[in-house]
């Protein structure tokens, strides 16, 4: 008999709903469960009553930027590891985003 893998849980934070369905289409037949909301305060929210080990966020957000939410998060007794992208490729964004405890930077 087979074993099922865990499943890892993602949150995604994006204010166009038709990319997150790109990205659950895409994550669909793998061990990840995405969840996704839309702004940061929504984040916030759901991140309070449900850890999740990874956040997957763009540089900006409808109600504020990637480093308010990536602070936001540090107040929470397990914050989520935070993926930060970006439609650009600005190396001083990448710096910005690993010296303020972003895991990674797509």
């Amino acid at each position: 008999m087979r074993e099922h893998a865990r499943k890892v849980e993602l949150l995604a934070v994006h204010g166009r709903p038709r990319e997150f369905l790109s990205l659950q289409s895409i994550l669909m037949h793998t061990n990840w469960a995405v969840h996704w909301v839309a702004d940061q305060y929504e984040a916030m929210l759901f991140l309070r009553d449900h850890p999740v080990p990874v956040l997957l966020c763009p540089e900006a957000l409808p109600d504020g930027m990637w480093s308010d939410l990536l602070a936001a998060t540090q107040e929470l007794g397990r914050p989520p590891k935070a993926l930060v992208y970006s439609e650009g490729a600005d190396p001083n964004l990448v710096t910005e985003v690993m010296d303020a405890g972003g895991y990674d930077f797509l």
